[in-house]
């Protein structure tokens, strides 16, 4: 592992791994970017967002202000790829799990977004050096939108029963999950 871990990269090494058939390790490192999710919002520090880079230690690697929304979208993307490939029983499980953090990453995911056009915020460019608003933000959103709905069918939560984050006034999104199959993806 390096001294220096991004979590957006980190994710799709992950899928890589386990499309080799690595599996466990694929996974621990899943199981490792679900913790770094902040599931309690600070200054600064969005509810469901997670740090753009970290040491292998845990401690944070760059500014904690850094908001990268690809982070939070690849995790739950390849979580839920991993995950197709597992018995029900055992899906459910690790969802339940992990739901903490899946559920914060979702209401992050689907308030981070321009009230007006509906795209992801500007946030953190890496390439650039710079806050940008790129297409492949609106596509990581939409994939990590769509793995925690699925997974949270795995779960057997519904839009009804599954309240996600706590209430925050001026925010773009409804609150809560959206039943698996509904359409609604923001």
């Amino acid at each position: 592992p390096l001294a220096r871990d991004w979590p957006r990269d980190g994710a799709l090494v992950a899928w890589a791994l386990f499309e080799l058939g690595e599996e466990d390790a694929a996974s621990k490192s899943i199981d490792a970017y679900l913790t770094l999710i902040r599931t309690v919002e600070k200054p600064r520090q969005p509810y469901g967002s997670m740090p753009e880079s970290v040491y292998t230690n845990g401690e944070l690697a760059s500014p904690h202000f850094v908001i990268d929304d690809r982070g939070p979208a690849r995790v739950l993307w390849v979580a839920d790829r991993i995950l197709r490939g597992r018995g029900e029983a055992e899906r459910r499980d690790w969802v339940q799990r992990h739901w903490k953090s899946i559920e914060a990453a979702a209401e992050f995911l689907s308030t981070w977004a321009d009230a007006r056009r509906g795209a992801p915020l500007y946030s953190d460019d890496p390439v650039g050096l710079a806050d940008a608003g790129t297409q492949d933000r609106l596509f990581a959103a939409y994939g990590g939108m769509s793995a925690a709905i699925r997974m949270a069918g795995d779960a057997g939560a519904t839009a009804r029963t599954r309240r996600v984050g706590p209430p925050r006034a001026g925010q773009v999104g409804a609150g809560r999950l959206p039943a698996p199959g509904d359409g609604r993806h923001f």
